[in-house]
C-alpha cells in the first residue's frame, strides 16, 4: 500500500472512531436525561415532603453519578441540564448526533444559538436549516453560522440579545501551582474594561 492509501485508511479509521464516539455521547445524553427523569417522577410523588426547594432529588442523583463517573456534582448537573435540552428540545440535533454526522461540539453550537426559540416547530425548522452546516463545517463555524441562522428564524433586537447574553455572566477561579489561581469574569464589556483599567492601574 503507498503512502496515500495508507493514509486513506488512517483517515477512514479516524472518521468511523468520531462517529463511534458522537454515537456513545448521543447515547450518555439519553441516560443523563433518564436520571433528570427520575428526579421529576420522585418529587412528582413526594409533593407533600419538603424537599428544600424540589432540588435534593436532582442534587442526590448528580451526587449519585459523580461519585461513579469520578467528577464534580455540580458538572453532573449541567451536562443533564444539557443533555435533557438536547434530547427534548432539539431531537434533530440529537439523532445527527446519534448518527455520528456531527459531534458534541457542533450540538453544542447548534443549541446554544437557538435558546431563545421555544416552539417546538419553529426549532425543528431551525435545525433542518442549521444541521446541513453542522455536517459539512467545523464547530468553530458553527460559531457564526447558527446563530445568523436563528436569528433568520426568529429574530431578535440588539438589546434582546445582550439580556440574553448577559444571563450567562459568571464568575470562575481555578487554582494554579505554586499558590497561584486564574481568576476568569464573563461579565458586560463596560464592566470588564472598568475591572481591567482598575486592576492594572
Amino acid at each position: 500500500m503507498d503512502q496515500t492509501g495508507a493514509l486513506d485508511a488512517v483517515v477512514d479509521q479516524l472518521v468511523l472512531g468520531r462517529a463511534r464516539i458522537a454515537a456513545a455521547q448521543a447515547r450518555e445524553a439519553e441516560l443523563l436525561t433518564q436520571a433528570l427523569q427520575l428526579g421529576h417522577d420522585y418529587v412528582a410523588e413526594h409533593r407533600d415532603v419538603d424537599l428544600s426547594g424540589n432540588q435534593l432529588p436532582y442534587r442526590w442523583i448528580a451526587a449519585e453519578i459523580a461519585a461513579a463517573l469520578r467528577v464534580s456534582d455540580r458538572t453532573v448537573q449541567r451536562q443533564m441540564d444539557d443533555a435533557d435540552r438536547l434530547t427534548t428540545k432539539f431531537r434533530l440535533t440529537h439523532a445527527a448526533l446519534a448518527d455520528g454526522r456531527i459531534s458534541l461540539a457542533h450540538a453544542r453550537e447548534v443549541m446554544d444559538a437557538a435558546d431563545h426559540i421555544t416552539d417546538a416547530e419553529m426549532v425543528e425548522f431551525y435545525e433542518k436549516l442549521v444541521l446541513p452546516f453542522a455536517e459539512e463545517d467545523s464547530a468553530t463555524r458553527m460559531r457564526d453560522i447558527a446563530p445568523r441562522i436563528a436569528d433568520q428564524v426568529l429574530p431578535r433586537t440588539t438589546v434582546e440579545k445582550h439580556q440574553t447574553a448577559r444571563a450567562t455572566r459568571r464568575v470562575s477561579v481555578f487554582d494554579l501551582p505554586h499558590g497561584m489561581s486564574n481568576l476568569g469574569l464573563i461579565v458586560p464589556t463596560p464592566l470588564a474594561h472598568g475591572i481591567y483599567d482598575r486592576s492594572t492601574q
